[in-house]
């Protein structure tokens, strides 16, 4: 099964079926804004207890699929075996697991956002091969703007800040000439 670039984890359809297997999500929703979708899932009519992402991928009598872990805000990909719906973990935790494809024994998953870290695993032997997720280094410009904008918030900082000490010491002396508390 081939997910292409038809689907995405933050666009995907709620029901999958391929080879007598039916998964369906329920409560689609974002963890926070920009992040992928998770939802509970079903596999065959029955809901698994964990929350998902997707896609779902169907393949050699099995449900691939992205599990949400929670304590770690991370997704760990798993199979799924449709007949006892037995979850089994494949990967370490990664940010991200878009599931791509399945050609004969390999799944191959993207770990980033960009789909630049192709990584894949050997569904017979479970071979993991991780692609590094690449960082993009900021520009000469991006540094210099961002070392230019901290003298501006310092000087607003101690603008409000003296702003709120003359507010004070005004106040005192009010209160002092009119005898005022």
């Amino acid at each position: 099964m081939s997910n292409g670039t038809t689907y995405s984890p933050w666009n995907f359809p709620e029901r999958f079926e391929s080879g007598g297997i039916v998964v369906e999500y329920a409560g689609l929703g974002e963890v926070q804004q920009g992040s992928p979708l998770i939802g509970k899932l079903s596999v065959n009519g029955t809901t698994l207890p964990s929350r998902f992402g997707g896609p779902a991928l169907i393949g050699r009598n099995a449900v691939f699929v992205p599990r949400y872990i929670q304590e770690a805000w991370k997704f760990e990909l798993c199979r799924i075996a449709p007949e006892t719906r037995a979850v089994t973990s494949l990967t370490p935790q990664q940010h991200v697991v878009w599931l791509d494809r399945i050609e004969g024994d390999v799944l191959y998953f993207y770990r980033d956002i960009n789909r630049t870290a192709l990584s894949e695993i050997n569904l017979g032997t479970g071979a993991l091969r991780l692609a590094e997720v690449k960082t993009e280094k900021m520009s000469f410009g991006e540094i210099a703007v961002g070392i230019l904008q901290a003298p501006f918030v310092l000087l607003y900082c101690l603008s409000i800040s003296l702003i709120l000490l003359f507010s004070a010491g005004f106040y005192w002396a009010w209160s002092k000439l009119t005898g005022k508390q």
